[in-house]
């Protein structure tokens, strides 16, 4: 089994106070969205662990239910 590890728990607090980088959309996706995806198209990767800031992590199930990522990830 081949697990990748997905490191989304930065703030960007240099783009400004009111600014979650990782959520800026990005051709109708958030950023972090792009990246994930990719590792759920990996045939090589059987589980994705998502580090993830703290009280997260509902923001980001959300996000694997509206955009459709099916493969074990836990954070």
């Amino acid at each position: 089994m081949i697990c990748a590890i997905l490191v989304a728990a930065g703030r960007g607090t240099r783009m400004g106070p009111n600014v979650d980088k990782l959520f800026l959309e990005l051709n109708g996706r958030p950023v972090v969205a792009h990246t994930w995806g990719r590792f759920e198209e990996a045939d090589c990767i059987d589980e994705l662990v998502l580090v993830v800031r703290e009280g997260m992590q509902e923001a980001f199930r959300e996000m694997a239910a509206k955009h459709g990522f099916r493969k074990r990830s836990c954070w």
